[in-house]
């Protein structure tokens, strides 16, 4: 049998109104300090690279393309897990209407936390709570510094976001009548409950678990039956848009699931290890850390899988016991529970598995709990809990300061956590942002150290090289990292730029016209080409480099002073790039190496090495001739026939060059081709 029904009592408007002023003041005690902070970590590669948040057009691609998006290649789309638009709202918001600064970020993260935690204290007098008890956890809630990182990192406005549109849409399930014709407004719940349930999704992914929360409510608390479905059909339609657009977003809609790299025993091995460490922080929030390490769980006999599975044993046995006398108990249970469990899933065992930020939902579940558990608070439970809140005030504080900018945090996560190998590499890149490169030389060294083949790690200590002087030594990063990822387009264009640096001229050329061929509109290489071109004399070629920047990018002032000064050096001398000559020895090698890489299939490279043959030799003919070899293999028949007339005028009586060059004309000009003219 359901206990019977017992009328709830209704705090009075004044007296709720005076706890939320007072909720509201404790919050910016802890956190006013933040609107002084800076961006940091995600936020602030968002707000250097995304284009999308810096305009109102911009920002509506965010509703039909990936959070991440922004990274991926022109012609490739990457594989990727978020559709977040609305995480992206305070970036939208600072950058569009106050010239980029991180305060009215800052601000809205302050002001969804204090809404969230105004709307705890309306959920427990809503499910009976004392409003003395309701107001003392919320307090709690408010000032609990596990919830710092959500509050402070502007970029967890996503979880703060779906942890409102959750809580909305269950005090509108708590707040409708059951008696026919229901309440007075409750005519609004159903188009509000699917309105929140979409927001929620739109925030973070775990708002697609408003639906779960409900159910729960109407099982283990609700004190009768609900006589309508409306309110879930609003909420499933609600989540099948979402679906839809999630999945036109991604690719699909849990992209990569088959990629993971543990199996599905360790991820449930791991999920429960992972139990002991929220439990902790839970009841000890000190020593807060933006980036634990994290070591896999053994196996079944892990210390930490053991502890997990005593502490979900211990959590079904109290729901179990609860149920019946105090189901508002067992309804903080389920809370802490679904509030957990999108956070258990492992995906990148290398990433930030544990967060303090994934406490927020299940720490609204404890004060549930605690509600439906102590009754009235006792004068020296109060107390106790005055101080308590005190304590919590002065960490929130110091972790108010510790989030200051990227400096600051992550000084303070190498200290707790040595490896947090991303960690290391931001921090490394802020201080050559910040014109600081000894400063980040030992700590990129120590991350490669740790991690040798950690993803643009060599990238960025040739970076720091090169700021901090170190020209030879950044060369050879460059190499290192060219041997990790050869078609790294950034990675070549600083190789020929180091190159460059220490004087070989010859090798520089190359990687630029490596880089060319990885990315095909960046304008930049054939701009350092053409210096190059024209202080070896070589007018030609730097009057074809510069158009080729031109052409990429006509708004490129540089450029067009570089073509002046091309222009007048051509007028002030008379040379002929088309006479006869014959190759040098260093030509026919770089031929020799540009053949052997086509005759391997790696056509790129081949095409590199020998553009960048033509290049530094322009009177020979051989380059050119592989080259059109080269394209001809790869179908590019128009780019064949340009290099093959390219050796032929470098060599008129070369009757190979001749013959080639008609069978060139022949097949662009046929009707079949799909070239012809």
């Amino acid at each position: 049998m359901k206990p019977p029904h017992t009328p709830i009592a209704r705090p009075s408007p004044i007296a709720l109104v005076a706890i939320g002023i007072a909720l509201t003041a404790l919050i910016w005690i802890c956190y006013g300090g933040a609107l002084g902070n800076d961006f940091v970590f995600d936020d602030a590669i968002f707000m250097e690279r995304d284009i999308r948040v810096h305009s109102l057009n911009g920002a509506k691609r965010l509703f039909s393309e990936p959070l991440w998006g922004f990274v991926d290649a022109p012609d490739r789309r990457g594989t990727h897990q978020y559709y977040r638009p609305l995480q992206q709202l305070p970036l939208v918001v600072s950058s569009v209407w106050f010239d980029g600064s991180p305060r009215p970020a800052h601000l809205l993260s302050l002001a969804l936390h204090a809404t969230n935690v105004l709307l705890v204290l309306l959920l427990l007098t809503r499910l009976g709570a004392n409003l003395q008890a309701a107001a003392v956890l919320a307090a709690l809630f408010a000032c609990h510094p596990a919830a710092s990182e959500s509050v402070l990192w502007i970029a967890d406005a996503a979880g703060l976001g779906a942890v409102l549109c959750t809580l909305l849409c269950v005090l509108l399930r708590a707040g409708t009548r059951t008696e026919k014709g229901g309440g007075r407004w409750s005519w609004i719940a159903t188009p509000a409950i699917g309105a929140c349930t979409l927001l929620g999704a739109w925030f973070k992914e775990s708002g697609a678990l408003i639906p779960a929360f409900m159910i729960a409510y109407d099982v283990l608390a609700r004190r009768a039956r609900p006589p309508r479905i409306a309110h879930y059909a609003a909420a499933v339609t609600a989540l099948a848009l979402y679906f839809r657009l999630r999945i036109d977003a991604l690719g699909a809609l849990l992209p990569g699931a088959g990629q993971l790299e543990l199996g599905v025993g360790e991820l449930v091995v791991n999920a429960v290890a992972l139990l002991p460490s929220y439990l902790k922080t839970l009841v000890w929030p000190f020593d807060l850390n933006m980036y634990h390490d994290f070591e896999r769980a053994s196996g079944l006999t892990d210390p930490r899988f053991l502890a997990g599975l005593l502490i979900m044993g211990a959590a079904v046995v109290a729901a179990a016991l609860v149920r019946r006398r105090r189901p508002t108990a067992a309804f903080g249970l389920a809370w802490m529970a679904l509030g957990a469990a999108p956070y258990l899933l492992v995906r990148w065992p290398q990433l930030n598995v544990f967060a303090e930020r994934y406490l927020y939902m299940p720490m609204i579940g404890a004060a549930i709990l605690c509600a439906a558990l102590v009754g009235r608070v006792p004068r020296t439970a109060g107390a106790v809990a005055a101080i308590v809140i005190a304590v919590f005030v002065q960490t929130d504080r110091e972790r108010t300061r510790e989030w200051s900018n990227e400096v600051t945090i992550y000084t303070k996560t190498l200290t707790q956590s040595p490896r947090a190998e991303l960690v290391r590499n931001n921090l490394a890149l802020r201080y050559l942002a910040l014109e600081r490169p000894q400063a980040g030389l030992p700590i990129q060294r120590e991350l490669l150290r740790l991690d040798p083949d950690f993803p643009s790690g060599w990238h960025n200590l040739g970076l720091l090289l090169i700021a901090a002087g170190d020209n030879a030594e950044a060369v050879v990063a460059f190499e290192k990292s060219r041997a990790h990822e050869p078609r790294n387009a950034a990675t070549l264009l600083n190789l020929g730029y180091a190159y460059d640096l220490i004087g070989r001229r010859e090798d520089a050329v190359a990687a630029y016209f490596s880089t060319v061929a990885a990315a095909p509109q960046d304008s930049r290489p054939w701009y350092n080409l053409a210096l190059i071109a024209l202080e070896r004399g070589q007018l030609a070629n730097a009057d074809r480099a510069v158009q080729r920047v031109l052409a990429l990018d006509a708004d490129d002032h540089e450029a067009a002073t570089l073509g002046r000064r091309v222009a007048a050096a051509r007028a002030a001398v008379s040379s002929s790039e088309t006479t006869p000559g014959t190759s040098s020895t260093q030509t026919e090698r770089r031929c020799a190496a540009g053949r052997e890489a086509a005759e391997e299939g790696r056509y790129a490279e081949a095409a590199a090495i020998l553009s960048a043959a033509a290049w530094l030799d322009e009177r020979s003919a051989l380059p050119h001739h592989y080259l059109a070899n080269v394209y001809y293999l790869q179908g590019r028949h128009t780019d064949a026939l340009v290099h093959q007339r390219a050796a032929l005028k470098r060599a008129p009586g070369n009757t190979v060059y001749a013959r080639n060059l008609a069978s060139l004309e022949a097949l662009v000009s046929s009707p079949g081709s799909d070239e012809a003219e």
